[in-house]
């Protein structure tokens, strides 16, 4: 077909003869919005997805960084998930309330009991519960409602319960030491790109 004919062609341009099992990738410039998992390798007939694991870093420095750092927490368990409750009518202009999301609790409550972790739901999924726990799970599930602000970016968030905001500009600051971070939410690998940086959405300030 058309699209493996071009992800084999990008396959030869972009990825090395020898490649690992594990693969890291810290894309530059529009390569941020590449799937590389979609790259076709014509000599195997398979997508990298059937034959790596593929992970990112949204910057060189960043990778560093993270190959230093040997932290060890006490967690408390093993998994948390918060799905917040607004009781707002939907309205799509910015600042406006929002309802809740039709699936949101039940994700939540699912994925909780599949491993046995604590469910933050409705009026407990409050922003100063999740700063208050943020070092004692391993893994964070938060399905929620996001806004993003592309000309002012330090505004967008995340909404918690009685429209809490967590704004990207105070994720920069915090100290989140978990394994995984799901963010469940509109928009939130979207944002400004920015050399050197990536893409500056509400995933890459929660990597940070």
């Amino acid at each position: 077909s058309g699209y493996q004919k071009n992800a084999s062609a990008l396959f030869k341009i972009l990825m090395p003869t020898h490649l690992a099992k594990n693969i890291i990738i810290v894309p530059d410039g529009l390569l941020n919005y590449l799937p590389f998992e979609s790259l076709y390798n014509n000599a195997s007939k398979k997508y990298i997805v059937q034959e790596h694991v593929i992970a990112y870093d949204y910057a060189l420095p960043m990778y560093l960084l993270r190959k230093q750092l040997k932290t060890s927490f006490n967690y408390k368990t093993q998994l948390a998930a918060f799905a917040p409750n607004y009781g707002g009518d939907i309205n799509l202009t910015r600042d406006a309330s929002f309802k809740d999301l039709k699936f949101a609790k039940q994700e939540a409550e699912t994925i909780s009991k599949l491993f046995d972790g604590d469910l933050y739901n409705a009026k407990l999924a409050t922003k100063q519960t999740f700063i208050n726990q943020m070092e004692k799970y391993k893994i964070f599930h938060l399905s929620m409602h996001s806004q993003l602000y592309e000309d002012d970016f330090n505004k967008s968030f995340l909404l918690f319960s009685n429209n809490e905001k967590l704004y990207f500009s105070e994720l920069y600051g915090m100290n989140i030491p978990a394994h995984m971070v799901v963010l469940s939410a509109c928009n939130a690998g979207n944002g400004l790109m920015k050399s050197g940086e990536g893409i500056m959405s509400m995933s890459s300030a929660l990597s940070y």
